[in-house]
């Protein structure tokens, strides 16, 4: 089981560097899809220690965790993903898309076009500081960074996220040292 664990991680390191050098080089869109499987790696390393701690010598990696069908565990991705989220640090849980200084008077509300990212946010009145957008590395992002979509309700297209190459590399380098200090 250890062996498992340890090669999750080795896998999770690797996709991690990956998508940093694909970043350098390239875009950053399909760079966040690599960390998404990234993450999910991590996650399959914590079920496995989990499973390893519950069954001691006698473990059978059940087949579940690998997408494998079982009716207590209907969607692997989806356990992995949560024991990943959980357990990271929220700088290597949350990739910047949009950040700016803000001054919003007390009166109301605000709504901006972020056009760098298509996203409309909204900041509360009153809020004077840092405002940033996030997304998390999570199934659901890694389906919208590899596909076109199309939204019914706005009738418009939903393009693939693309994180500003430098959030995103700041999250990926702090991913890469969070899993190297569990090699110590």
């Amino acid at each position: 089981m250890q062996e498992g664990i340890c090669l999750c991680l080795e896998r999770a390191k690797q996709l991690a560097q990956d998508a940093i050098d694909l970043a350098k080089k390239s875009n950053t869109t399909n760079a966040f899809g690599l960390y998404t499987f990234a993450v999910e790696e991590y996650g399959k390393a914590l079920l496995l220690k989990e499973q390893k701690k519950m069954r001691g010598k006698n473990f059978i990696v059940p087949a579940w965790i690998f997408g494998g069908k079982s009716r207590k565990r209907s969607n692997s991705h989806q356990q992995k993903f949560q024991k990943a989220l959980k357990k990271l640090p929220y700088e290597c849980n949350m990739i910047t898309l949009w950040s700016r200084d803000v001054h919003v008077p007390e009166m109301e509300d605000q709504k901006i076009h972020v056009k760098e990212i298509n996203q409309t946010a909204t900041i509360p009145a009153g809020l004077t500081g840092r405002f940033s957008l996030t997304t998390s590395p999570d199934f659901e992002e890694r389906m919208k960074v590899f596909y076109v979509d199309w939204d019914d309700k706005k009738k418009e297209w939903i393009t693939p996220t693309t994180p500003p190459k430098k959030f995103f590399l700041n999250t990926m380098n702090d991913f890469l040292k969070f899993l190297k200090v569990l090699d110590k």
